[in-house]
């Protein structure tokens, strides 16, 4: 049986945890591979921003794991 997964709530989970200080920065970038490519595979990539420095999200302005998928 095939599953399948509506690409909103996986960004969803992806850009909630890329926010959440309880994740190291390594499990970060391993979700925002892995996003990457489901996205670019079902031609859903439409972007991202990177987080402002008042936003949370674990890392030092600029890190590449302080982004937003849209």
């Amino acid at each position: 049986m095939r599953k399948t997964f509506e690409m909103e709530v996986i960004k969803g989970f992806v850009n909630e945890q890329l926010a959440n200080d309880q994740n190291t920065l390594d499990e970060k970038q391993g979700m925002i591979s892995v996003l990457e490519h489901v996205l670019l595979r079902s031609d859903s990539y439409r972007g991202f921003m990177f987080l402002d420095v008042g936003e949370e999200s674990i890392g030092p302005p600029g890190s590449p794991v302080r982004r937003k998928y849209f």
